[in-house]
């Protein structure tokens, strides 16, 4: 059992068995510590990996190609940052896709991170995102594990998805289906204070056909999206011209118009019955 006053541990398992390291200081309030520092995913259980995977917004099998390196400016080359190169992501945010392929530089909270040429599933955060990308490591798995892991992706996948998916529909304004009809990218910003995360909004028309909950009686509806790819902002979608969607829809006073801007709040089309299914749950 982890020590309270422990704020990460390695844990190295025996021949033939996973290896699992967990950041616990980026993991919230009331996750369990002894459920860190376990050695397969079986002793881990599905519940702890489904929050650890709720936590990672890229996990991937990856080689490490440098040391003591970094190909991000903002990020300092030190002996916690190491290049990776991305040889299987198993779930990546839909702004950077693809990155199969591509090297990473990744910061270890330990200051401890693996040697040259090791390979290792990472569990990984954005910590900056621009031409290079830097991502923050909370977790890391033996490449041993990596078919029983994306078994386990796949099943809590739909678990977790509704879960999210059904939170997320009670927390805004509108759901509708419909279809963006233009987008103008060279609208001035709104008059708000600009931020260093500023968001560079653009506009798009969403012509509505159907409205699963809400009230939406002005329509089209004027929806604003991000034109940046800050790290504040990098999960937010990307509407485009004549996609047609589910959306769901939170007013901004602050814009004076409607956004989409979890990951979430772009769903096909095809997804509209089971939607319908779960807004009906919560009724």
């Amino acid at each position: 059992m982890l020590k309270p006053i422990e704020s990460r541990r390695h844990l190295r398992a025996s021949a033939g068995r996973c290896l699992l390291w967990f950041s616990l200081s980026l993991l919230p309030a009331g996750f369990p510590a002894t459920t860190m520092a376990q050695s397969s995913l079986s002793e881990l259980g599905a519940q702890n990996l489904d929050r650890l995977l709720g936590l990672a917004n890229i996990i991937y099998l990856g080689t490490v190609t440098g040391t003591n390196a970094s190909s991000v400016p903002g990020v300092p080359a030190s002996e916690a940052t190491v290049l990776t190169r991305i040889d299987s992501a198993l779930t990546t945010p839909a702004a950077l896709a693809p990155l199969d392929g591509r090297t990473v530089t990744l910061i270890s909270e330990d200051g401890k991170p693996p040697a040259l040429n090791q390979r290792f599933i990472f569990f990984t955060q954005t910590s900056l995102v621009g031409k290079e990308i830097a991502l923050r490591e909370i977790g890391r798995l033996s490449i041993e594990a990596a078919d029983d892991l994306r078994r386990q992706i796949q099943g809590s996948d739909l678990r977790l998805e509704d879960e999210r998916l059904s939170k997320r529909l009670s927390a805004v304004d509108a759901v509708a289906i419909g279809r963006i009809t233009a987008i103008d990218t060279t609208v001035p910003p709104p008059q708000v204070p600009v931020t260093e995360h500023d968001p560079q909004w653009q506009r798009a028309t969403l012509e509505i056909s159907t409205v699963l909950s809400g009230d939406l009686r002005d329509r089209p509806v004027t929806l604003l999206f991000p034109g940046t790819l800050d790290v504040a902002w990098v999960d937010a979608p990307r509407p485009s011209a004549q996609q047609e969607a589910v959306w769901l829809l939170t007013f901004n006073r602050d814009v004076d118009g409607y956004t989409a801007l979890d990951p979430l709040d772009v769903q096909p089309v095809e997804q509209a019955d089971r939607i319908r299914r779960l807004i009906g749950d919560q009724r």
